[in-house]
């Protein structure tokens, strides 16, 4: 997936899982299936709303997306899909999305360079 044209601003989300040092130490069996489980999650929900994977590495991800509402909706929807993994797993910490897009709850605030923070 590409934007197309060049954006003006480009938000970009970072997500990692709370506790996965720990998780892959004690139930190594259980983060296997978990792990491929949030990485196919993960790239169906950026690309779901129009975004662009650009690393996947270890238990974190990094995107992008042309519109910070799309980047929004996508980190509000991949939590509440991770938190209903953790659920049924019964072993997951909460996804922590971070970087540019609801990193603290509250208003988004712009960085000199323009990012969201």
């Amino acid at each position: 997936m590409n934007f197309g044209t060049t954006p003006d601003l480009l938000t970009f989300l970072f997500t990692d899982i709370e506790g996965s040092t720990r998780l892959w130490e004690q139930q190594p069996e259980l983060m296997r299936p978990a792990l491929a489980r949030h990485d196919a999650l993960a790239r169906a929900t950026i690309e779901k709303h129009r975004g662009i994977v650009v690393k996947m590495s270890g238990d974190g991800v990094h995107a992008a997306f042309g519109d910070a509402l799309d980047a929004l909706a996508a980190a509000l929807l991949f939590q509440q899909e991770v938190d209903a993994l953790a659920a049924v797993a019964g072993k997951l910490s909460r996804a922590a999305p971070g970087g540019a897009v609801a990193e603290q709850p509250g208003e988004p605030t712009r960085y000199r360079t323009g990012h969201l923070k």
